[in-house]
C-alpha cells in the first residue's frame, strides 16, 4: 500500500473511531451509528483492493461481513427506548455481532499475513472495545436513554 494513502486512510479511520466513541460516551445514537457505519466501509474498500492483488477468497468473505455491518448500522432516525424490550434486545444482539466481527477482524489482521497494515487491526480492536462498553452498559443499566 502506498504510504501516503495508508496515512490518509489511517487518519480517516481514527476520526471515525473517535466519532463512534463520542457517540457511545454521550449516548447519541446518530453519532454512534454514523461512526460505525462509515468505519465499516473502510474494510470493504481495503479488502476489495487486497482481493484485486492476490485473489484470495477470504477477502470476499470479509467484505460480506462488513457489508452486513454497514447495513445494520445505517444511521436511520429510528427512535426506541426502554419501553420497547424487543428493540432493546435486538440492539444488544446487533452490538454483540458487531463486537464479534471487529474482534475477529482485529485478531485476523494482527495474526495473519493478509497484506493489511497492523494499525487497522488495532482500530478494529478499539471498535470492539467501544461495542463492549455499550453492550455491558446496556445490560447493567436498565434506564439508558439514547438521544
Amino acid at each position: 500500500m502506498n504510504p501516503s494513502i495508508e496515512i490518509v486512510v489511517t487518519l480517516l479511520c481514527v476520526i471515525l473511531t473517535s466519532i463512534t466513541a463520542y457517540g457511545a460516551l454521550t449516548r447519541q445514537r446518530s453519532w454512534f451509528t454514523l461512526g460505525i457505519c462509515f468505519f465499516s466501509t473502510m474494510p470493504i474498500i481495503g479488502e476489495l483492493l487486497v482481493y484485486a492483488e492476490d485473489d484470495n477468497l477470504v477477502h470476499l468473505a470479509l467484505v460480506m461481513v462488513f457489508l452486513v455491518q454497514v447495513v445494520i448500522t445505517l444511521p436511520l432516525n429510528i427512535r426506541y427506548g426502554v419501553e420497547n424490550p424487543t428493540a432493546k434486545a435486538l440492539a444488544q444482539k446487533i452490538g454483540v455481532a458487531i463486537l464479534t466481527a471487529n474482534l475477529c477482524q482485529g485478531f485476523l489482521v494482527l495474526n495473519t499475513e493478509l497484506g493489511v497494515p497492523h494499525q487497522f487491526g488495532y482500530l478494529h480492536l478499539v471498535v470492539a472495545l467501544i461495542m463492549l462498553y455499550t453492550v455491558v452498559r446496556s445490560i447493567t443499566q436498565k434506564e439508558i436513554h439514547w438521544r
